[in-house]
């Protein structure tokens, strides 16, 4: 016998009734009792006065912590810690042309390598293969045949020993950088929101081991802007002290929250009891202070874990807004109006892993491909610093024709998922209900959806047509919401 339940709910959208900010405090309040966290090891929460169990959340009883370190700058060329080969440690030798280097496990060394009183070239097999122009050629007659070998080895201007691995590479990529400049991830989550599960301490355990004896700052902020806004605003004040001292070259800020259904608000407070504007919000989260360091930073990304309301509504050019001003290179924002938070963990894992330590922001593109349950769950939407807005949309033949959603059963004989592709085309997808007939209930139903006027495939490519629609894994397309740039052209990202 089928029953019914009520069950804790995981979206990000809901109603709460709207409200102004209220002040800051210029002068200094209470010591703050926003969580920070920074030392070496999972710790437990420091004591501090009860509260109310509804309150201080039991699962929220472990904080994650992980390694800083308040050293110096480590300039470029010392700051991509690992071998390009296998991402690993070990002795290694510099490329004299890039930032790479390569260990003696997947290289052969040859002999002479350490004596004192020579200089000793090093070029690495990328640049062999990219910039060859400038590596030297060696073309005495007696050292003919080496010229055509890669030499990767020069001892005083003079070739010592070609390129030679010593075992298969293991990495997908090519030679990959694993930049480990000083970075900051910082989870902003509102008071009653879980750490445990946390897309950013999620993606700072994946960083962690890029970083071990670099230079990598994980830190976390509960906030609540409606009875608490006084010890947030001093929280913050203090981060953003420790961060301008703390000079990241790169940053990431993540921000989970809610919004109402309706404008897109953002809660200010946990059980839907207060919301405010999204423009007002995010300049009371991320203050001017705060908008330096990013400024300052290198590279820059904001992760808006909030439901689609915030994205898809008025408050969409607020958050435009608050980009541009910011200083923020990039933010992501999805679309769904019940968004789940733990469907976009891998993809928020791919995409850091290769702005933030490949480097590899051009493959965004790629990345998308292989996240097509997500499409399935949300479109994305990504904000430029220019007030620009490009929505990138999952499709596919059946399930999500030219991005629609098209009803689950259909509306006339009430099959379940009974539709097939009728016509395909770069601008209409036209499903017929394969049912109707078969139930004698006569001609099958259709339902045509048209493309958006500027929607673009963004791997170039066409259908392959209607006989393969069941079996492609779909693809993603995209459209500028809001531009000022000439052209319909795919978004490039620059780092």
């Amino acid at each position: 016998m089928a029953r019914t339940k009520q069950t804790a709910g995981k979206s990000t959208g809901g109603p709460a009734p709207k409200k102004a900010l209220a002040a800051k405090v210029s002068s200094p309040a209470a010591p703050p009792q926003a969580t920070l966290s920074s030392s070496a090891e999972v710790a437990p929460r420091p004591q501090r006065k009860k509260r109310k169990a509804a309150e201080d959340p039991p699962v929220d009883a472990i904080m994650l912590t992980l390694p800083c370190t308040t050293a110096p700058q480590q300039p470029p060329e010392e700051a991509n810690t690992w071998c390009a080969g296998c991402d690993d440690g070990g002795k290694s030798v510099d490329c004299d042309t890039c930032p790479r280097h390569l260990c003696a496990v997947c290289l052969e060394f040859p002999e002479g390598l350490d004596e004192p009183g020579h200089t000793i070239n090093f070029y690495c097999p990328r640049c062999w293969l990219l910039n060859a122009e400038k590596i030297p050629k060696w073309t005495a007659k007696d050292e003919a045949e080496a010229d055509r070998q890669p030499l990767g080895f020069f001892k005083d201007g003079k070739p010592l020993a070609p390129i030679r691995y010593k075992v298969p590479q293991t990495l997908r990529a090519q030679w990959p950088l694993s930049d480990t400049t000083r970075l900051v991830v910082l989870s902003l989550r509102l008071d009653g929101t879980p750490l445990l599960g946390d897309a950013a301490a999620l993606i700072a355990h994946h960083f962690a081991p890029y970083y071990q004896g670099a230079m990598f700052l994980f830190e976390t902020l509960t906030f609540d802007l409606d009875t608490k806004f006084e010890e947030y605003d001093n929280a913050v004040d203090k981060l953003a002290g420790r961060l301008e001292s703390y000079a990241p070259a790169k940053i990431m800020v993540v921000l989970t929250d809610h919004s109402t259904p309706d404008e897109g608000c953002l809660h200010i407070s946990q059980g839907g009891a207060a919301s405010a504007g999204a423009g007002d919000v995010l300049f009371r989260l991320i203050p001017a202070k705060l908008q330096q360091v990013v400024r300052q930073a290198r590279t820059s990304l904001l992760v808006l874990q909030v439901c689609g309301a915030l994205n898809t509504g008025p408050a969409r050019q607020e958050v435009a807004d608050f980009v541009a001003i910011a200083g923020f290179q990039h933010a992501i924002g999805f679309t769904t109006p019940r968004f789940l938070p733990a469907a976009a963990h891998t993809f928020l894992q791919d995409i850091s892993h290769h702005f933030f330590i490949t480097g590899h922001a051009k493959r965004f593109q790629h990345i998308l491909a292989t996240h097509y349950e997500l499409g399935m769950h949300t479109d994305i939407i990504m904000y430029f610093p220019a007030h620009e807005i490009y929505r990138y949309c999952w499709t596919h033949p059946i399930h999500r024709p030219h991005g629609h959603r098209p009803p689950p059963q259909c509306p006339v004989c009430f099959t379940l998922t009974p539709f097939d592709v009728a016509s395909l085309t770069e601008t209409s997808i036209v499903l017929k209900c394969s049912a109707c007939q078969k139930n004698g209930i006569g001609a099958p139903r259709q339902l045509t959806f048209d493309a958006p006027l500027n929607f673009q495939r963004i791997d170039g490519k066409l259908w392959a047509g209607a006989k393969k629609a069941k079996t492609v894994q779909g693809v993603w397309y995209g459209e500028w919401l809001h531009t000022t740039r000439t052209g319909n052209g795919i978004p490039v990202y620059h780092l």
